[in-house]
């Protein structure tokens, strides 16, 4: 399942292509591993939703809280490219005033690409330097990347004392 923030508040909902804007943010879930069965969190702040604003913001902890069930979450706040010049790719015909939103790293060079309400896997330049140079990889520098892509790592928790809340990764602690 993939959840979806809305900037009038937490809205938890299969993501859809026709509600998206750039106030929003896509959440990935990841694979936890054995590592994750003992954590704490590290006197650091607890948020309602993963967002460090004021309104997501639960409180400060002053002292380490073990934690008892723990999802780790990719935050993937879009992105924006837009094609250099008029191509087709992958029968898309691109013109240079079209807009795409770059979501997630797939693998393989590919990104997720959200455009007119369509999701394609495209290999596009996720950072500034990728075609920064004068004999650039037509593979990926057909677009020119307007805003990147952000990513941070965030870890759901239920918990018996504090109730459910999110929890940036730096503030989390690996026990032995």
């Amino acid at each position: 399942m993939v959840i979806v923030r809305h900037s009038l508040g937490v809205l938890f909902t299969l993501f859809s292509a026709s509600g998206f804007a750039f106030d929003q943010y896509l959440l990935k879930s990841i694979e936890q591993f054995d590592e994750f069965s003992h954590v704490a969190v590290e006197r650091g702040s607890i948020f309602s939703c993963p967002s460090r604003t004021e309104e997501c913001l639960i409180q400060q902890l002053n002292e380490n809280v073990p934690l008892d069930n723990v999802d780790l979450f990719l935050k993937v706040s879009p992105g924006l490219i837009k094609p250099r010049f008029s191509t087709e790719i992958d029968g898309v015909r691109l013109d240079p005033d079209d807009e795409l939103i770059l979501l997630d790293y797939l693998m393989e060079g590919r990104s997720r690409i959200l455009f007119e309400g369509k999701y394609y896997r495209w290999k596009v330049p996720r950072s500034f330097e990728k075609c920064a140079e004068p004999d650039n990889d037509l593979r990926y520098c057909w677009a020119e990347l307007i805003r990147p892509a952000s990513i941070e790592r965030w870890m759901y928790v239920e918990q018996n004392h504090y109730g459910a809340y999110w929890v940036p990764w730096e503030y989390i602690e690996v026990l032995d």
